[in-house]
């Protein structure tokens, strides 16, 4: 009897008394749900769920730039023209994250149980696929899960969860592949920015991009993405952290952070060659493995580039951005990396084209990455990041600096749009 239970105690489909399966067919929940041209928090009565999905009641949800942009015809949000649709069908639950505790597994699922603490990732992680078989779990293949119904309306509308996820919710019903078991005690809001844009940061700087201790960083953007990335880079060791970012207060948390100097590119006259110069080598030398400054120019920059800037969707209300299309960070993060430097882009620019010179790609010899979700391997990189933020080695309380109930997510939604904020939590606890 105690080897069956010790199996059942790692292995979900042995029997006995450690797996309890369920259900929440008829469970009422609140949710905040976008129809169209209107956004409300309902109650929504949860139906027959695919056997593969799992039920969390939610603790906390990070609320993303991304999802203004999903839901600001819902939210009656100011927005640039031009901006990308999204092609999401209402009605639907917002939010594509979130951090909570299991309360029911469809028959299928294997990777967690009930009361398990997990985090419901913005990328899936089937670990078989394509994508995931060459090291690319950000590209995970189950990203293509489509949203489908988990609740219904009093009127039995059914309502879908957006991105096959809906975070924004009382209750978080995903596919199980969206799911990360954590074991920790770290408190919600903490783990919420582990799961949202700051640990797509982290993902970006620890897991992707190869930063080398001693190394030159340049980060394009200190939104909570970018402010991640610092503490990604800090973390493995970089020399010198050069944080690029137009509103002052992210600059001064970038510094914090673990930035060694920030710069506007409003203010800069050449922004390119104040990062170059800041990257010099004392040592010129080619025989003591030196770069020459003079005699090859290209060798000029930083080992390391990340951008985290992406388009302007709303009109700021602080410093503006001087390209709010987000085309000019693309560009420039490539012309300030050195020949065989590494360059990572994490943004979404909305607006116009990318035009480089072909010598600066195919001759320069860097290596250029498009990175889904900062390139986060999620079923081996949370556990990590909640190991280090339970050492105090990642600050991650000090990015959630608006808090609220998730009837004040108009306030929320405002504060991330027009970013007079770090990052915005919604609290379930």
């Amino acid at each position: 009897m105690a080897k069956q239970e010790a199996i059942a105690a790692v292995d979900p489909y042995a029997e006995g008394p450690a797996v309890a399966r369920g259900t929440s067919r008829g469970r009422r929940f609140r949710a905040l749900v976008i129809d169209g041209t209107s956004s409300a928090v309902e109650e929504l009565t949860v139906i027959d769920l695919p056997r593969n999905d799992v039920v969390v009641r939610t603790e906390a949800v990070h609320v993303s730039y991304t999802m203004a942009n999903w839901a600001r015809r819902g939210l009656g949000l100011e927005s640039h023209s031009g901006v990308v649709e999204w092609p999401l069908i209402p009605p639907f639950v917002l939010g594509h994250y979130a951090v909570g505790i299991v309360e029911a597994i469809g028959e299928d699922v294997r990777r967690t149980r009930p009361g398990d603490r997990v985090i419901v990732a913005g990328t899936p992680v089937c670990g078989v696929c394509y994508a995931c078989n060459q090291g690319r779990q950000d590209r995970c293949q189950f990203m293509t899960t489509q949203p489908h119904a988990i609740a219904a309306r009093a009127d039995g509308t059914p309502v879908s969860n957006s991105l096959a996820i809906g975070g924004m919710a009382e209750l978080t019903i995903a596919a199980e592949e969206f799911v990360i078991p954590v074991f920790t005690d770290l408190p919600a809001i903490e783990l919420a920015m582990i799961a949202g844009t700051p640990g797509m940061g982290l993902g970006a700087a620890l897991t992707m991009a190869p930063v080398e201790p001693g190394s030159n960083v340049a980060i394009f953007g200190c939104g909570p993405l970018g402010l991640g990335a610092v503490q990604g880079a800090r973390l493995r060791g970089a020399s010198q952290i050069i944080a690029i970012e137009p509103v002052r207060r992210r600059r001064e948390a970038a510094i914090a952070m673990g930035a060694t100097i920030a710069l506007d590119p409003a203010a800069e006259e050449d922004l390119i060659e104040r990062v170059r110069n800041l990257c010099e080598s004392p040592n010129r030398r080619y025989y003591a493995g030196g770069r020459a400054a003079v005699d090859m120019p290209a060798f000029r920059g930083a080992d390391f580039t990340i951008e985290a800037v992406g388009g302007e969707l709303f009109p700021p209300r602080v410093e503006p951005s001087p390209d709010p299309t987000g085309i000019l960070p693309i560009q420039q993060a490539l012309e300030v990396t050195c020949a065989t430097g590494h360059v990572s882009y994490t943004g979404i620019a909305q607006r116009g084209e990318v035009s480089f010179v072909p010598w600066h790609i195919t001759n320069s010899s860097r290596t250029m990455r498009g990175l889904q979700m900062g390139g986060i391997q999620a079923l081996k990189d949370y556990p990590r990041y909640v190991a280090l933020a339970e050492k105090g080695l990642i600050d991650l309380s000090a990015m959630a600096t608006h808090v609220c109930r998730l009837d004040d997510f108009h306030e929320a939604f405002e504060h991330v749009a027009y970013r007079t904020t770090l990052a915005s939590v919604i609290d379930f606890s």
